[in-house]
């Protein structure tokens, strides 16, 4: 009888899918004004709460308006060269890079767990610092590019 009462998700999983809506949210707000192109987003890992098309659909549900998203990273499972990571980074508008948390089980996400403090330099270098927060047991750090979509294709 208990299982028929008992909420199905915890506080932490109620507060880390509140702060995909809050990133959303952060990510339309700073994008809505621009119909020029795609708003490109790079995620260190691979998590279907950061990718672009999840992201397209929660605004969509919250704002009521499509927005395009393209997903510069992760690239897909297989392992990435350094190379490509960075020039992925470079042509991203946000970031979000994990500062603090697990390794991932795909070689995508083991490489760049391997590359987190040369990601951590690029971003501090060429990105603007957002905010910080506990997002599915992960400290991630988000980072936007000059505030989000200054650069035209």
């Amino acid at each position: 009888m208990g299982r028929q009462v008992t909420f199905p998700y915890s506080a932490a999983f109620l507060a880390s899918s509140e702060q995909a809506r809050t990133v959303s949210d952060y990510v339309f707000e700073r994008t809505k004004s621009q119909r020029t192109r795609a708003i490109r987003v790079a995620a260190d890992y691979t998590t279907n709460a950061l990718d672009a098309q999840v992201m397209r659909m929660l605004c969509y549900e919250r704002h009521h308006e499509w927005l395009d998203f393209e997903m510069t990273l992760p690239t897909g499972i297989s392992e990435p060269s350094d190379s490509d990571v960075f020039e992925r980074l470079a042509k991203s508008d946000f970031v979000f890079i994990t500062e603090d948390g697990p390794k991932g089980q795909w070689p995508f996400d083991q490489k760049l767990t391997e590359l987190r403090p040369q990601i951590h330099a690029w971003c501090e270098a060429n990105l603007h610092f957002v905010e910080r927060y506990l997002f599915f047991g992960r400290q991630i750090a988000l980072y936007e590019s000059n505030i989000g979509l200054s650069r035209k294709q």
